[in-house]
């Protein structure tokens, strides 16, 4: 994670830091609390904006938005049954690109 976003990866200073997560939003321990949370938390704190789209119907909501950025209704993203993988990369490209 603290690679990632380095000039030695092509980060490159002045442009916005953009992650996009694609999940089903299950970590592998408890909910709140976790690594994946934390290390989301301390990549926002360097002004990484993050973005999680949600893989099904029966993803966990809470666990991404404890990962994306704020506001979580600008920030999360779903696909599922009533929204296909088109409509939500347009979607997702579109507030990328604002």
């Amino acid at each position: 994670m603290s690679v990632q976003f380095t000039p030695s990866n092509g980060d490159r200073s002045g442009v916005d830091n953009k992650l996009i997560l694609i999940s089903d939003g299950y970590s592998n321990v408890l909910e709140g609390d976790t690594p994946s949370a934390n290390a989301a938390e301390q990549l926002k704190a360097t002004g990484v904006d993050i973005y999680t789209v949600a893989v099904s119907d029966s993803s966990n909501l809470v666990e991404l938005n404890n990962i994306n950025s704020d506001p979580d209704s600008e920030h999360l993203f779903r696909v599922d049954a009533a929204t296909d993988y088109k409509t939500t990369a347009d979607r997702l490209l579109d507030r990328l690109c604002e």
